[in-house]
Order: structure tokens, then C-alpha cells, then sequence
């Protein structure tokens, strides 16, 4: 999986390209705390690309998702098709990570 940031001054866009699994979730959750660390705790994550999430993916969302809050921030997302909106549907992920139709919906929800 590849991921990349682009700050936006209030907050950044997150882009998920591939899966987001047991192989890669570790290293999103470090990256994306590291980010929140350094400031960037409002986080829109860009699923378009992304076409695959597993339980572990779930969870290290959780995770972003939390320490994001617990900085003063949150995180929301947009753009999930496909396996990965079914994914969110079924677990009520919505809740944990609200998602928008768009970059601007899914920005109001922070």
C-alpha cells in the first residue's frame, strides 16, 4: 500500500493506494501518527484508490481515528467504493470514521 499526505494548512488529505491489511496496516498507523504528532490531527483519508481493507485495517483505522480525537482533531474519509464501502457498511464503521460523498462533505464531518 502506498500513502501520501498533502496539507491543507487546517488539514490533510491522507490517500490510500491499494490494501490496507495485515501487511500494511502498521505501517499507515506509524505514519499516520507521526503526522498527528507533528500537528496534522485532522486527517481526510482519500479511499478511491484503496480496493481492499481487512479486520487489521479496521482496527488501525480505530487507532488513527482515536489518537487523531484525542489531539484535538478528527478524521473522516471519502471516496470508498466497491469491497471497501460494503466493508464500512456492514462493520458501522461509519461511526468510528464518518464518510462523506466528497472531499467537502467528508471534510464537514471533522
Amino acid at each position: 500500500m502506498n500513502v501520501t499526505r498533502v496539507n491543507h494548512g487546517s488539514h490533510s488529505v491522507v490517500t490510500l493506494t491499494g490494501r490496507l491489511d495485515t501487511e500494511t496496516a502498521p505501517a499507515f498507523e506509524e505514519t499516520c501518527g507521526r503526522w498527528i504528532d507533528e500537528g496534522s490531527a485532522r486527517l481526510l483519508l482519500d479511499f478511491s484508490t484503496l480496493f481492499y481493507v481487512s479486520s487489521a485495517g479496521l482496527r488501525a483505522l480505530f487507532t488513527v481515528a482515536k489518537k487523531a480525537t484525542g489531539a484535538g482533531g478528527g478524521v473522516a474519509g471519502y471516496g470508498a467504493t466497491g469491497t471497501v464501502q460494503d466493508v464500512f457498511h456492514f462493520a458501522t464503521f461509519e461511526e468510528i470514521v464518518p464518510l462523506g460523498e466528497d472531499a467537502a462533505s467528508a471534510l464537514a464531518k471533522i
